[in-house]
């Protein structure tokens, strides 16, 4: 549901009821992954732009979006391939 309309993911898409586009279906590790391969930019840069930049967008980069002492630890370990094998929300395995 988004918005009170009932959502479906067609081919990677999300669209509503009537055919129209609703949304995307990007995890955050395809997003990183894309952009290393479309945008040609270093782990380390994508990483950020998908969590350091948005935390700070959102004026909440003073409690997650970083690995630093006294920040939430919000953690995804990838593989070599940018998949993700583990995730930790506020620090607890999930």
């Amino acid at each position: 549901m988004l918005g009170g309309r009932l959502i479906h993911v067609e081919n990677g898409r999300c669209v509503a009821e009537d055919g129209t586009l609703a949304g995307s279906n990007l995890d955050m590790a395809s997003a990183v992954r894309n952009a290393i391969d479309m945008l040609r930019v270093d782990r380390a840069t994508a990483v950020t732009m998908a969590s350091a930049n948005p935390a700070r967008a959102i004026g909440i980069d003073g409690v997650t979006g970083s690995i630093a002492p006294g920040l939430q630890a919000d953690l995804a370990l990838l593989d070599s391939n940018g998949r993700t094998v583990r995730t930790w929300i506020a620090g607890a395995e999930g």
